[in-house]
């Protein structure tokens, strides 16, 4: 497998997914290219108040 970035961004910087890991196929050749972890169920609503406060001020 490639080396690809596999972290979630969330909120303007790369972290781990805490959830369940899942493998990211090449559509055309079926062939997988990386094993990503996906968000747990509190990853993306910890971040929403932060990042909607930061986009908000521009």
């Amino acid at each position: 497998m490639e080396n690809f970035e596999t972290r979630l961004f969330i909120d303007g910087r790369f972290e781990a997914g805490e959830g369940a890991a899942e493998i990211a196929y090449e559509p055309a050749t079926g062939e997988a290219l990386a094993h990503v972890a996906s968000a747990s169920a509190g990853q993306p609503t910890i971040r929403a108040p932060s990042t909607f406060r930061r986009l908000s001020r521009r």
